[in-house]
This record gives C-alpha cells, sequence and structure tokens, in this order.
C-alpha cells in the first residue's frame, strides 16, 4: 500500500534532475580545470541524491495531499452549507459591523431584495426600515448577545406585511470572543399568526351563537315562572314554543360543532358506490315542505349514473346546500340541481336564481359562522357551519367546493368529486 501511494513518477525526475544538474555542473568543472572524469564521484552523488530525493520527497508530497484534501473538503463544506441555507423556508443574512452585508440566501432574496444576483454589499439599513429592527441589530452589536422579535414586516411577495420571529445573533472569533459578523434570521410566522386569529375569531362566535339562544331561554323562563306563581297561563304556550325553538337551534348548533370536529379529527370515509340521481331525489322529498312554505321549485338533471363516494356525506353537503338556497332566496323562485361528469371529475352543481352574492362576501363564505346578514341568518334559522362542513367533506373526498354569483344573479355552488377513470368510463358507456 505504501509503495502504491509513493509518488515514483515526482520521485524519479526529481532524480534525474539533480543528477542532470550534476553532470553538467561537474562535466563544466573537469572541462574547465581540464581534470579526468572521476566516476566514483558520479556513484556517491547518484546514491546522495537518490536518498535524499526518498527522504524528502514523501513528506512533501503528504503535505501537497493534505492541503489539497483540505481545499477540497472546505470547498465540499461551502457548497453544502449554501445548499442547506438556499435550500431552507427561513430567510437568512449575514452582515459586519458596518452593516454591509456578506451573504443572504435565495429565500431572504425572494422576500426582501429581488434577485439573489443583487449586490450583496449594500447596506442592512437599505433594505430594513423598520426602528425596532434596526435597534435590535445595534444592541446586538454593541453589547453581543442575541436578540429574539416578533415583528411586521413589508415583503416582496404581498401586499400586505407579513410576521416574522427574527433572530439576530453575534458571531465571534474562537480565540478572543471578538464580534465581527452579524446573523440575522427570519422565520415567517404569517399562517400561524392567521391560525391564531382564525381561532379567536372561532371562539368569539362559537360564544355568540350559543349565548344568543341561551339568553333568549333564560328570559322566556324566568318570565313563565313569574306568570306561573302569579297564575296567569295565557302566555304560557306561546313562551313554551319560543323556548322549544331556541332549544332546537341549541341542539343543531352543537351537532353541528361535533360533526365538524368529528370530521376534522378523522377524515375517514365509507366510499361506495352509489347512484347521485337518488340521494338527490331524497334530500329534495325531505325538504320539500320548507320549498312549498316559500313556493319554490327545485328541478333535478343528472348525467351520472353512478359516482364513487361516501354517500351519507354527499347527501349532507347537498343538503346544507339546498337548504341554504331555501332560506336564503326569495318566494317563488327556483333551485337548479345539475349532476355532468367533467374530464375526470362528477361535478354537482347548485345554483338559484334568487338575489346573489357580493363579491365581498365571497372569500370568506366557507369560514365558520361567517353570515352575509346576521339578523336574517337568525330569522330563518341555520348555525352558520352548514357550508363550513361542506367544504371539508368535499376537502376529505380530495375534491373542491367554490362559489360563483354576482348580485341580482342568483348564485351557483361547484362541488367537484374526482373519480377513478373505469367509473367515469362505465358512467359515460350507460
Amino acid at each position: 500500500m505504501i509503495l502504491k501511494r509513493f509518488p515514483w513518477q515526482i520521485f524519479c525526475l526529481s532524480l534525474i534532475a539533480q543528477l542532470a544538474v550534476f553532470n553538467f555542473l561537474y562535466g563544466s568543472y573537469c572541462l574547465i580545470r581540464s581534470e579526468s572524469w572521476d566516476g566514483s564521484l558520479f556513484l556517491l552523488s547518484t546514491v546522495a541524491s537518490f536518498l535524499s530525493t526518498f527522504i524528502l520527497i514523501k513528506p512533501v508530497y503528504s503535505l501537497a495531499v493534505s492541503l489539497k484534501d483540505q481545499k477540497a473538503n472546505l470547498h465540499r463544506e461551502r457548497e453544502e452549507t449554501q445548499a442547506f441555507l438556499t435550500s431552507i423556508q427561513e430567510g437568512v443574512v449575514t452582515f459586519g459591523l458596518d452593516k454591509k452585508i456578506l451573504f443572504f440566501n435565495t429565500r431572504f432574496a425572494t422576500l426582501f431584495v429581488g434577485s439573489a444576483k443583487n449586490d450583496r454589499k449594500k447596506s442592512f439599513e437599505n433594505v430594513f426600515a423598520n426602528i425596532d429592527l434596526l435597534s435590535a441589530v445595534n444592541d446586538v452589536i454593541r453589547l453581543g448577545s442575541s436578540q429574539n422579535l416578533t415583528l411586521s414586516l413589508p415583503t416582496l411577495l404581498d401586499s400586505q406585511p407579513r410576521f416574522f420571529n427574527i433572530n439576530v445573533t453575534p458571531v465571534k472569533k474562537r480565540k478572543n470572543a471578538e464580534l465581527y459578523e452579524v446573523v440575522c434570521v427570519f422565520h415567517d410566522i404569517t399562517d400561524i399568526k392567521k391560525s391564531e386569529q382564525i381561532r379567536i375569531e372561532f371562539v368569539g362566535n362559537a360564544s355568540h351563537e350559543l349565548r344568543t339562544p341561551l339568553t333568549s331561554i333564560k328570559g322566556y323562563v324566568e318570565t313563565l315562572r313569574e306568570d306561573i306563581q302569579q297564575k296567569r297561563y295565557d302566555q304560557t304556550e306561546k313562551f313554551i314554543s319560543v323556548v322549544s325553538r331556541n332549544v332546537d337551534r341549541l341542539i343543531d348548533l352543537v351537532n353541528d360543532l361535533l360533526n365538524l370536529s368529528k370530521m376534522e379529527s378523522s377524515s375517514e370515509l365509507k366510499v361506495q358506490k352509489f347512484s347521485p340521481l337518488l340521494i338527490s331525489q331524497n334530500v329534495i322529498a325531505e325538504l320539500a315542505l320548507l320549498a312549498q312554505e316559500k313556493n319554490i321549485l327545485i328541478k333535478l338533471h343528472s348525467q351520472v349514473s353512478e359516482i364513487e363516494a361516501d354517500g351519507q356525506k354527499v347527501e349532507q353537503v347537498l343538503r346544507n346546500l339546498i337548504s341554504n338556497g331555501i332560506k336564503y332566496i326569495s318566494e317563488g323562485k327556483e333551485i337548479h340541481i345539475n349532476w355532468e361528469i367533467q374530464n375526470s371529475d362528477v361535478v354537482l352543481k347548485v345554483s338559484d336564481n334568487g338575489p346573489g352574492i357580493s363579491e365581498e362576501h365571497q372569500p370568506r363564505l366557507f369560514e365558520r359562522f361567517y353570515r352575509i346578514d346576521r339578523g336574517r341568518a337568525r330569522e330563518t334559522g341555520g348555525t352558520g357551519l352548514g357550508l363550513a362542513i361542506a367544504k371539508h367533506i368535499m376537502q376529505s373526498h380530495g375534491g373542491s367546493i367554490e362559489v360563483k354569483s354576482s348580485l341580482g344573479q342568483g348564485a351557483e355552488f361547484i362541488c367537484r368529486f374526482p373519480q377513478i377513470k373505469k367509473i367515469n368510463d362505465d358512467a359515460l358507456l350507460r
């Protein structure tokens, strides 16, 4: 192994070079002094050159190889570090004590400076104008200790500011702990903040929805107690009816909350083949009395003979959409139910010719407890969770739900159910 790793080529070249130099110098000496060539001296110089070359060439070569390996390792580590910093989702920037930027990764460039090919010698203060962030950087440079803060900063991604958890860390020399660089890491927590806000709104909305019927029940029960104590029974039946309606509303609300919670904790589906026409007819028959009270006509059209999905959940989506239409459109209007096949999807469309939904409400229409008109919603009943449940059911099927509407032009809810290709082919053949 040693002989194999020994640099024999370099050794031979070095030995030949030494002998050539010796022969040239000794030959010149003999020529000038008119002396004869001494073969023993040549042999002695050859042996000396061989030994010196053999002794010296190995450590020199080993040192060269070691330096080459160290350079390769440093290059590899630098490439790995840059690849890691480029791939992480946090924005990373380093700058000197003069606040001139030395390095930033792709994520930082995307958020704050545009192309990563931009001049890296720009100042950190030219990128950020936030007083709190610049103050934290100054404290790190002055005190030499890390700073953590949460700020809302403008970015190149959105028109609205995004929230960041920012860690500002000093970089010190190992020998004397002298500060020479600062590293800033920007962790985007915008989605976490949005989730917190949604949770806060959900708790507030749920509390409000529960408080309203409970307050009504409490008020009527106290009035009933007073009437019974004073033996006045003329309003008793009316008050009990109001209490009963509010209890039913509480039961519906709690049931919807439990169903939504159950679906979110377990999205397990009982997938099977069934007729969409049949379940549509069942839902229409179930809601027929509500539709008749407002003289609303429900029309059903189906181009699909079979669908593969969870039948009970699909029925719940259909029930929620149709009952919403009955509640919010005026008397004498129509609701149309259409089952279609589009590409590899089965599409359910529930449309009406009612007042429509303004564009400002549409992005939030599927949020829990979101109501376009809270006062009217309470008059018509409902829990404010129907569309949220429908959205969750569609997502659990790998599908989607959307609304298309404009004021005065009615509304159309479109549900897409992804299907196995064979089922679609069978449906088309029939």
